[in-house]
């Protein structure tokens, strides 16, 4: 799945985009009512910072055959429309054309289903750029083709991962949902939400009733050769719920949910995440997605078992610590909980 990073203003944004490897970068052009508008000169400084394999796209409203023609002056891969898109002007466009629709005309779609030089559609809010979210129900039924489906519309790093599970585009396009907040001093994109989003747009996370190859390998990878625990797999791995971790295609973490009777309450455990994967926050991720498991299954309260040493980033999440210090294989462990 592609990552498109639209409204692009400041040169500094292209480095956030090279860093987190997104694959198309959006700038808005010819249309001064947009907080994100800039010049063609702009535009072209900020592509000549932006790496060979991102690809760009001039983001126009009802464009001019003139500014059309700046557009493809400028070295452009893509010019996205809004707006009116004749037919006599869609024959003067040399670029592939990226057609955006949003809920109030998007019954014009079958109006370019043959038209080769459309490579992809855009489905947006009713206002492009709000940060509003529509409904994405109304995408179940429409004809795409071969053509790239783009989903955007008030994309953030905290609902793209249910709209990817949900809608499953070809490309997710952000631009708001990645700026900083407006109580903030600075603007523009906020690199820590484009990390954010990036990561939660490429992660996706499975529940399984048993243990599978790739969840035992994620295990005695970390456990069993870096920590050196010999006693992995038990008992409770029959009875309990898997949790997959995948991130750009691969496995790369898991944790297992349990009942556990002795406290009458749902316990998390195992959590694990392979070494070449950690500083991108996806224990966090592992875990807030199994506290939502336990609660969904009528769970109040979450019980976990943690290695001393990593008490700390339990604490960060809210847990607490109850009861002594014990060893379990040599290795201080503390009890810790949360209600949810």
């Amino acid at each position: 799945m592609k990552i498109k990073i639209c409204g692009l203003t400041h040169i500094k944004e292209a480095e956030y985009l090279n860093i987190n490897q997104v694959d198309l970068a959006g700038m808005v052009l010819f249309f001064p009512k947009s907080k994100r508008n800039i010049t063609i000169d702009k535009a072209k400084e900020i592509m000549h910072h932006l790496n060979n394999s991102i690809k760009t796209v001039a983001v126009v409203v009802s464009p001019t055959i003139e500014q059309i023609r700046e557009i493809e002056n400028a070295g452009f891969d893509y010019i996205q429309i809004h707006g009116e898109l004749s037919a006599n002007l869609l024959k003067e466009i040399n670029l592939p054309v990226l057609k955006a629709f949003n809920v109030t005309d998007i019954q014009k779609l079958s109006c370019y289903e043959k038209e080769n030089k459309i490579k992809g559609y855009v489905f947006d809010a009713e206002s492009p750029g709000s940060g509003k979210v529509f409904n994405w129900n109304i995408l179940k039924d429409i004809p795409i083709g071969e053509k790239l489906f783009i989903l955007a519309g008030g994309l953030d790093p905290d609902n793209v991962r249910e709209a990817v599970s949900q809608v499953k585009p070809d490309c997710i396009d952000v631009s708001s949902g990645v700026e900083f907040d407006e109580k903030s001093e600075k603007t523009g994109k906020d690199p820590k939400k484009i990390a954010s989003f990036v990561r939660n747009a490429r992660t996706e996370i499975q529940f399984f009733d048993n243990l599978n190859n790739h969840i035992k390998d994620i295990r005695v990878k970390v456990f069993v050769e870096e920590q050196g625990f010999v006693n992995e797999f038990d008992h409770i791995d029959n009875n309990a719920r898997h949790l997959l971790c995948w991130c750009n295609g691969e496995p790369v973490g898991t944790c297992r949910i349990y009942f556990n009777e002795k406290n009458n309450t749902y316990s998390v455990g195992r959590i694990a995440v392979i070494k070449n994967y950690r500083g991108l926050s996806l224990g966090k991720e592992i875990l807030k997605a199994a506290e939502k498991e336990v609660a969904r299954l009528g769970g109040k309260e979450v019980t976990l078992s943690a290695q001393e040493r990593a008490s700390v980033f339990y604490e960060k999440q809210g847990y607490t610590k109850y009861g002594d210090v014990y060893l379990d294989e040599y290795c201080p462990h503390i009890a810790m909980k949360k209600t949810i």
